[in-house]
């Protein structure tokens, strides 16, 4: 869909109305852009989309006094939920790589010190320092099977 100078015009006094305060200017333009966006990060990260999407229009609201919305409002997002986008999917790759390594030395551990019974009662210390998520984990895979 091309953009016509009147709704690139629009955007930019949107914009400026939201840098004076108006709140319901970027609602206005989130409203606008919410679509594009969000199709953007299905596309891309369908378990993520929503997270994704906050975090597209937070970068927008932070970055607003520095835009240019004649200049194409609609593409500058496009890219911002691209990289977004791009940015979840190497994160959750890293996070996945560093549970599996921490997953095989947890039971490894766990084979080699199963034998010594002073080590048993750390064990309960060890993972009650853990995350809620990555505790999750570990008990389903471990203790649950």
């Amino acid at each position: 869909m091309s953009r016509t100078p009147t709704a690139e015009h629009a955007d930019a006094e949107l914009l400026r109305a939201f840098l004076q305060g108006r709140q319901d200017a970027f609602t206005q333009l989130a409203e606008r852009y919410a679509g594009l966006v969000y199709g953007v990060a299905t596309r891309r990260s369908p378990s993520a989309a929503e997270e994704i999407v906050q975090n597209v229009f937070l970068t927008l609201a932070r970055k607003a006094d520095r835009l240019d919305a004649s200049r194409g409002l609609g593409a500058w997002l496009h890219q911002v939920a691209t990289r977004e986008s791009s940015n979840h999917i190497r994160k959750e790759a890293n996070r996945q790589r560093a549970m599996q390594k921490y997953a095989e030395e947890f039971q490894q551990d766990i084979v080699a010190r199963s034998v010594d019974p002073a080590w048993r009662g750390k064990l309960d210390e060890s993972l009650a320092g853990m995350a809620a998520a990555d505790l999750d984990l570990i008990v389903m895979r471990y203790f649950e099977s």
